[in-house]
C-alpha cells in the first residue's frame, strides 16, 4: 500500500483486519522484515530499470548526529566502512554528521536508494 506511516496504517484497515493483530505484533514482523523487503525492492528495481534511459538523480544529507557530539557518537563505528562523516549540504548552508543519501529514479517513478 505504499503507507510509511504506523498510525495512518492503522487508520485505514478494515475492522475485519484490525481485530486480527496488533500493534506490537505487527510492529515486530516488521522490524524482523526490513532486510527482505529492501532486498526485494531493489531487485525489483533493477529488474524494471534495465531499460530506462533516462534518469533524475537527487541527494540529500542524512544527519546521525548534531556536529558538536560527533567525536563523542558510538552509532555506526564497528566498521570502518561505515563511518558517517562530516559534510555540507549547500542548500540548506549547513555542515552535518551522518551521510549523504543518494536517489535514483526512472521516468516511470521506479526508486533505488543507496548511501
Amino acid at each position: 500500500m505504499g503507507i510509511d506511516s504506523e498510525n495512518d496504517l492503522f487508520r485505514k484497515l478494515p475492522d475485519s483486519i484490525l481485530s486480527k493483530i496488533e500493534r506490537s505484533v505487527y510492529n515486530r514482523r516488521r522490524r524482523k522484515l526490513v532486510n527482505n523487503l529492501n532486498s526485494i525492492r531493489l531487485s525489483l528495481a533493477s529488474h524494471f530499470n534495465k531499460f530506462e534511459n533516462y534518469f533524475v538523480v537527487d541527494s540529500m544529507p542524512l544527519e546521525v548526529y548534531k556536529l558538536s557530539r560527533s567525536s563523542r557518537s558510538k552509532i555506526c563505528k564497528e566498521n570502518t566502512y561505515v563511518f558517517p562523516d562530516k559534510g555540507y549540504c549547500a542548500a540548506q548552508s549547513s555542515n552535518y554528521y551522518g551521510y549523504k543519501l543518494h536517489a535514483v529514479c526512472s521516468v516511470n517513478g521506479v526508486l533505488k536508494v543507496s548511501i
